[in-house]
């Protein structure tokens, strides 16, 4: 699950977020969309995303990533 919360717009594409609490959420092109903390992507279309994350969250993400794929 990401930890972190982001503010996005979808370009190209669809995507559905899935939540901790069971939730779901699916976003498609020209979707503006706020997604908090604790969410998985699942890509359903290949798609081109544009995330704004504060940087400190941001960085802890790509520093989880890089651990995960080692």
């Amino acid at each position: 699950m990401c930890r972190c919360e982001h503010w996005c717009f979808l370009v190209r594409g669809r995507l559905r977020y899935r939540f901790i609490g069971g939730e779901a959420k699916q976003v498609e092109a020209g979707d503006a969309f706020h997604l908090v903390a604790g969410h998985l992507a699942d890509v359903l279309e290949d798609a081109e995303l544009i995330e704004f994350t504060a940087a400190d969250d941001y960085r802890r993400k790509t520093e989880h990533l890089a651990r995960r794929a080692t």
